[in-house]
Parts: C-alpha cells; structure tokens; sequence
C-alpha cells in the first residue's frame, strides 16, 4: 500500500495523534489572510514576504513567524525597500535574505530584473547592482540555493512569454563577480513552464509540474548540475495530477507537494510526497484535518515539521485562512524498500492498458500492491497492524476459488473465506472467469513454494546485512577506543610534539597501512592549510564590503539631507 503513517498514543487520553494539525495564528493579524507570497527559513524562524491580502494593506508585507510559539510579528525595514509584488522568491544565503523577481502589484509599474538583499542584523535592504547582461524579469519561477552559495533561478514567465532557462549568481564572490551565469544544458530541457517547483538536492536541480500557454504538467525531471544534462524521470506509485501554483517542500529525501491549481481551474487540496532513493510517488488519507485547497501557498520545512502558510481559498472553512497547518513528518510511515521493490515489478504505468492475461494469471503480493487511483486509499487504524508484520500471514500467491480436480487443504480454505480489500474482490471476480486449463494445482503449488524460499532468502539476506553493519560499527569504535587510549598515554608522557602526537595515534602491523595513515595526516594538516590561508584571504574583503557599505549609508544620509535643504529653499 502505498500510503501509509504511523499514529501515536497520548498519555492523557487514548486518540491518536494525527500528522496533520493546525491552530490559529497568533501575534499580527496582518500576516493572514495571504496569497502569492515568498517565505524562507532563518533557525527556527521562517520570513514571509510580499503578496496580497484581503485587506489590501502593502505597507505591512514582511512578517517573521515563530514556529515554537506559532505567533507572527510585522518587521519595519529601511534601505533599498522592494516596490509591492506577487510570487517572488525568497532564499537565505550565510544569514542574508535574497529577494528575486515577482510580478509588481500596481498597474503599470515596471517590472524589476534586479535581486534585493536584506541585512538581518541592521533590517536593512540593499539593491544588488550586477554587471554584464541580467535575467529576464519574471514571475512563478523558482529559485534554489546550493551549499556553496550558487543561488539557481529557473523558469517562470514574463507577461505571455514562458521560460526553460537556469541562471545562477554566485552571491559569496560578490562584488569581486558580480555577473549573472547563464547556464548552457547539454541536452534538451524541460518544456518553458511557469508556476511549477524546484527542489535542490545533492546537486540535483529537480523539478515537477507547472504550465504554459498550452498545457498543465506533472512531470518530474531532474538537472544533474555537475554534467548539465537533463532527466525525465519515469516515477511510479501515485503520479500526482497536473498542477501549477503548489508548494513543494524536502525532509529526509522525501519531497512534500500540497495544493495549487489544476485542471480547469480546480483548486487543490492533496497531499504528495515524492521519495528520492526510490523514484516513486506517495499519496495519503486519514491523517487528521488537513488544510483546506488553496493555491499561492508556501511550505516551510525545519526540522521534521513542513508549516503550510497561506494560500488563496475558494471554499472550506473561514478560519482555515487565519490558521497555520503543520505536518510532522516524523509520524508518516512508508513500506520498506524491500517491499517497495517487489511492488514496482507489478506497477502500471500511467495511462498504459494492461493485458487482461497479465493480470490474471501474474502473482502479486496483495497488501504491498498499490490500489487503483480511481479508488480511494484504504488507511490504516489505530489498532490495526502494519503490513510488513501482517503479511506473514498471508500467503504469497492471490487466492482464487476452487476448481475440478483441484484439493485444497482445510487452512487453505479457512484463509480464503477472510475479508479482503474491495480492489482483491474484483480481482476474485475476474478468477471465476478464467478457463480450468489456465494453471494447474501442481503448479500453483510450485510457484508458492518458490515465492516463499525467495521471502526465506530475503529474509536471511536482511539479517546478514544487519549483523555486517553491527560488526562494522564495532570495528569503527574499536579503532576509536585505541585512539583514545594512545591520546591519553600521550598525553601523560607530557609530549607535545605534533607529528609524534599523529604517529602515536594507531599502532599498524603492517607497513603499507601505516603508508597510508602517514598520507591521511599529511593530507589533514594541508586541508588545515589551506582553510587557514582562505580565512586570511576573505577577512580583508570583509572589511572592505563592510565599508562600504558604511560609505554607501553615510552617502545616502547626505543625500538624503541635501534633498531636505533643496526643498526648503524652494518652499522659501
């Protein structure tokens, strides 16, 4: 099954603790109600920026939420302050917070193809001034940040115009580069969209949904950002529907989608996770009030938690705009690979018929099997066991009614009379259907016997692995423990020389392993090196950005002054 989680009981009563959970905003009320904003993550902050409300106010449009206490707080700003827009983005960069395209909320307003950056220790806003040629202005587009401070812009459109290209600022070597990088792919890339989301991901760029001027999308594609070469990737499980105007959030290399827009203009209330590891997608039910649909929403992730903030709501409940929705990750349960591996060998892919043959006669593990999307999702009860534990009371093979000739043993024929899900009756029923010469009961009995040596084996294999693992790990805290013993006698001899304080460390029988300990050290010693000496290097360039920026501010102070002055000689 593929959508699965995990309930927890309270110790002051015995309901079950749901995934999902909601409470009211506290603090400002002028954070919600608010559509097509940009949020980004600062500790156990997240910002909110921009977007519109339903009270129209403009001047407020920063908050800061504290997701301890769940309480939002208006910011004042000073500086470079960004003109009011829609669907920017936001990303967070080394304590600063950068701001990138959007379309501008007042009619006839230029659009701005420049990035804005906010100092969070001053509040203080500042426009990038950038050389050479600079991006498209757009809105719905994306934008990522690598670990080494790339910030990746992708897509989006501009007016009636929609895009497929990748730009990326390196903002860490600003301003000795101050050149936008406009990035040439290897091979065909995804088709222009806007509106779609990006994930970044062990240098991975992957993207999924969006639409253009001809169609919707729910495709996922991923960018290898090392050979630039793009990849349609050929998911299973629960394809989400076509979509634009989602959010998308990462926890545990699973990537969360709510929401947004879909065919003729259906507003969306689904929950999709998509795991990395295996390429397959998931789909959940049951799991306590979910958010009402919306579009223009944000997802937030810190920790184990994904904070559903805004959106723009056509129908549910009128508290549902002023409440912040939190998912906890840490309650969602998925199959184990394991399982996961047996049921891709019976995935339908989408919008494909299968063989009426094929799905008679090939055996399927019934409860790890994924139901039809036009049926609803069975979920799991409180009391009820999980699959991986109940399926050993099952048998491997599906079971089908009786025929001439063949014998069934009294346990057999018990099993068979237990309740099963709607989707296995339907299957039942096709069984009656077959012809006695499809399968006979030698058979049947053969394939069983092989399915169940295979469970055997995997079983057997996953208990080695696990007592591998354990021996590794053993090794891993015996060479610690001798580490630590050497450092003490060490320590007590009372030398202080570095190189013997190294070689001292491990005591090797062999030469050529105390070779390559000698090169792990010397290599150590470099990497030290060389951090030392960037450190050294980038503290001068420090000051020299810190002052300026305290010359741009004096300079803007007199301006500032000036300004008054000339105005007071013209009213005199």
């Amino acid at each position: 099954m593929a959508s699965l989680f995990k309930f927890a009981k309270s110790n002051l009563n015995d309901k079950p603790v749901y995934p999902w959970s909601h409470r009211k905003l506290g603090g400002s009320s002028h954070a919600l109600p608010r559509s097509g904003h940009a949020t980004t993550v600062i500790d156990h902050h997240f910002i909110a920026w921009g977007g519109v409300n339903n009270k129209n106010n403009t001047k407020k449009n920063m908050f800061m939420i504290d997701t301890n206490t769940l309480s939002a707080s208006a910011l004042s700003t000073s500086g470079d302050i960004p003109t009011p827009r829609i669907f920017p983005t936001l990303v967070t960069i080394d304590g600063f917070i950068i701001l990138y395209g959007g379309e501008p909320i007042s009619p006839g307003e230029l659009w701005d193809a420049c990035f804005y950056v906010l100092h969070t220790n001053t509040r203080q806003w500042s426009r990038v001034r950038t050389k050479g040629n600079l991006p498209t202005p757009r809105t719905g587009h994306s934008a990522c940040v690598s670990d080494d401070g790339i910030m990746y812009v992708w897509g989006g459109h501009f007016q009636r115009r929609y895009m497929n290209d990748l730009c990326a600022f390196n903002v860490r070597e600003y301003p000795s580069k101050a050149d936008w990088t406009f990035v040439a792919y290897q091979n065909q890339p995804p088709e222009p969209r806007s509106g779609h989301i990006s994930i970044l991901h062990h240098n991975r760029l992957y993207i999924f949904g969006g639409i253009n001027a001809n169609r919707l999308f729910n495709d996922i594609w991923y960018l290898d950002l090392v050979t630039l070469r793009w990849h349609l990737i050929e998911a299973v499980g629960h394809i989400p529907s076509p979509r634009e105007g989602c959010s998308a959030a990462l926890v545990d290399d699973t990537i969360y989608i709510f929401g947004g827009k879909g065919v003729n203009g259906a507003i969306l209330g689904d929950l999709c996770a998509f795991r990395i590891k295996n390429q397959r997608w998931y789909m959940f039910r049951g799991m306590g009030q979910a958010p009402s649909p919306r579009y223009g929403h944000t997802l937030v992730a810190i920790r184990h938690n994904i904070y559903v903030f805004g959106g723009e709501l056509l129908q549910g409940k009128p508290e549902d705009n002023t409440c912040l929705f939190v998912l906890d990750c840490s309650k969602v349960k998925y199959p184990p690979d394991t399982d996961t591996l047996q049921t891709n060998q019976h995935s339908i892919a989408p919008n494909k018929e299968v063989p009426k043959e094929l799905e008679i006669t090939q055996p399927v593990h019934t409860h790890h099997l994924a139901p039809p999307t036009v049926e609803p999702l069975r979920v799991m009860n409180p009391e009820e066991p999980s699959p991986s534990s109940s399926a050993e009371h099952l048998p491997a093979v599906p079971q089908r009614p009786s025929r001439e000739g063949a014998t069934l043993s009294p346990s057999y024929r018990q099993h068979v009379n237990t309740p099963i899900d709607p989707h296995m009756k339907f299957r039942r029923e096709i069984h009656h259907i077959v012809p006695p010469t499809s399968k006979s009961p030698s058979s049947f009995q053969q394939v069983k016997k092989s399915h169940l040596s295979s469970e055997e084996r995997n079983k057997y294999m996953h208990e080695i692995s696990i007592r591998d693992s354990i021996i590794s790990e053993m090794r891993k805290k015996e060479q610690w423990w001798r580490t630590e013993v050497s450092i003490a006698k060490h320590y007590q001899d009372g030398n202080t020389d570095q190189e013997t304080e190294s070689a001292k460390l491990v005591s090797f029988d062999q030469e050529g392993k105390l070779r390559l300990f000698e090169q792990l050290v010397a290599a150590k010693a470099e990497v030290k090196r060389i951090r030392n000496s960037i450190s050294k290097q980038i503290e001068p360039i420090a000051k020299r950005i810190e002052q300026a920026e305290v010359i741009r501010t004096i300079a803007l102070d007199e301006a500032a002054y000036y300004k008054a002055r000339v105005r007071k000689k013209q009213d005199a």
